[in-house]
């Protein structure tokens, strides 16, 4: 059984930086296909089009890598307010003692 890790973001620039950590740092492969996913995972792709019947929203599909003993999912919340419901939702899907860790990188926004 593999250790699982979430990963909350604020955006998409966010998660192209986490995963560029992510492969410089570990042994981890991007997963491109479905089928190569971890079956805990799949729950967390969408499965129904259009997304919230939007036919312009982006379907909120999180970046996942994986190797033989871990996996870990990097998600774009949609901004800083929204990254508790992201996490809230995928804790309906997958239950937190699934995953061996859970985590959120916030970017340094700045009024000034």
């Amino acid at each position: 059984m593999r250790k699982l890790c979430y990963l909350v973001v604020e955006g998409p620039h966010d998660v192209e930086f986490s995963c560029r950590i992510i492969k410089s740092k570990t042994n981890l492969t991007r997963i491109r296909m479905v089928d190569e996913l971890d079956e805990v995972l799949r729950s967390l792709v969408p499965d129904k089009f259009p997304h919230g019947g939007d036919l312009l929203k982006r379907v909120p599909v999180p970046v996942f890598f994986q190797s033989e003993t871990s996996a870990v999912a990097v998600h774009a919340a949609g901004g800083d307010s929204k990254i508790a419901n992201c996490i809230a939702g995928t804790l309906d899907i997958i239950t937190a003692d699934q995953f061996s860790a859970i985590g959120v990188v916030l970017d340094s926004d700045s009024d000034k």
